[in-house]
């Protein structure tokens, strides 16, 4: 009993590590349309704003004309907090822990380490809160953040925050998953397993905050467009992961020497971001394609072995795949 446990055990590890998902549920707004999952703070004093900017630094949405921003006009005021929510049903089956992706196309303008933008996530429908820099769940998550703010990254108060300024539009991503079983041993013999304290039976809920302190600055603030959020299934292989409007080639595949990486979008379409994997989930490599829609890979960069990468549009769709690395 003891080995079948342990072989159990093991297989749940590896369908965890070596998950890269399909999509089983989520939403994402490009604040044109779509935007019922978003609720906006309605205390006082809530900046959070969604229109056409107005201020020289925002200056344009990434896409269409709308995106969330702290006020489209004004700069954002002092000892503010300024918040807004949005949710993700469990559609999981099997009482299984999905991946969580959440990603955005953003810019900011504040007091450096003072000002900022922080996210906070709820698995207990907005019960509890933690800082998704520092999350620290009962057991089994693991967070591969890109172009993402780390924990040393503070504000006032010491909070990890989005701080200074980012005069760009900037892709960021945070994916949390289990790279342990959803089962954990009940003592020391593994004998029997139970559910982990994280599997949630509620909605998982994220909050985007915008904190200042007693200094006006006349900053611009925070401006996110293009907002996904996705429920990832726990097990399976690397797939296309919603209808896309792109292709995605690769040669050679196994790669000797050098290897391209070529999108082939159905529109004239720019501005896709590649991010490479590890056999553990984590980025290697991320980067902007170049004016042909491609990314040159020369072997030199990366070990021998097997990659996956996710090719990302600038409206956060994506399409995913495995490289050899010889």
């Amino acid at each position: 009993m003891k080995k079948i446990a342990l072989i159990f055990f093991s297989i749940l590890i590896y369908l965890n590590v070596n998950a890269q998902g399909d999509i089983i549920g989520g939403d994402s707004s490009d604040f044109e349309s779509n935007i019922s999952f978003i609720q906006l703070d309605t205390a006082s004093g809530n900046v959070w704003q969604i229109g056409l900017p107005q201020k020289t630094f925002f200056g344009t949405a990434y896409s269409g004309p709308f995106a969330i921003m702290t006020d489209t006009i004004n700069s954002y005021p002092i000892n503010n907090l300024s918040s807004f929510d949005i949710s993700l049903y469990d559609t999981a089956s099997w009482g299984l822990i999905p991946h969580i992706q959440i990603g955005f196309w953003h810019k900011y303008e504040t007091d450096s380490l003072k000002d900022g933008g922080f996210i906070e996530m709820s698995i207990d429908s907005g019960i509890t809160w933690q800082n998704i820099a520092t999350q620290t769940f009962t057991w089994g998550w693991a967070a591969f953040p890109t172009n993402f703010y780390s924990p040393s990254d503070t504000i006032t108060g010491n909070i990890p925050a989005f701080t200074g300024t980012q005069n760009i539009w900037e892709y960021s991503e945070y994916r949390l998953q289990f790279v342990l079983p959803v089962l954990k041993p009940v003592g020391n013999d593994l004998k029997s397993f139970q559910l982990t304290g994280d599997v949630y039976t509620q909605k998982i809920m994220f909050r985007f905050n915008f904190k200042s302190d007693g200094i006006e600055t006349n900053k611009a603030g925070w401006i996110v467009d293009n907002l996904v959020i996705r429920e990832l299934s726990v097990y399976g292989g690397v797939h296309e992961t919603e209808s896309t409007n792109f292709d995605v080639k690769v040669y050679p595949n196994p790669i000797n020497e050098i290897g391209i990486i070529q999108v082939l979008p159905k529109k004239n379409e720019h501005d896709f971001t590649i991010n490479i994997y590890n056999s553990l989930g984590q980025i290697v490599l991320t980067s902007k394609m170049d004016k042909n829609n491609q990314f040159i890979i020369n072997k030199n960069d990366l070990d021998s072995g097997i990659y996956l990468f996710s090719v990302i549009s600038k409206d956060g769709t994506s399409k995913n795949g495995k490289l050899l690395i010889k």
